[in-house]
């Protein structure tokens, strides 16, 4: 890899990481909090959706800059 793809990724890897704690978060509020069951499913879907296309543009990045700099490879 390039440090093309190491500057690109540190920001979603970053978001990656907020995503997970922000989880852990949410099920430690849903163990214990009772105020937390209406918002429950919002909270996680939100949170996922943000993991999923954090996730989609890290691997679209992987797959461009592979086809980018080892095209010869080919």
């Amino acid at each position: 890899m390039t440090s093309f793809f190491i500057y690109d990724v540190y920001i979603p890897v970053l978001l990656i990481v907020t995503v997970w704690i922000l989880g852990l978060v949410g099920w430690f509020l849903k163990k214990n909090c009772k105020c937390f069951n209406g918002y429950e499913m919002r909270y996680f879907t939100v949170v996922h959706k943000i993991h999923e296309l954090t996730t989609l543009y890290v691997t679209t990045a992987m797959v461009l800059e592979w086809l980018y700099f080892d095209a010869a490879s080919l």
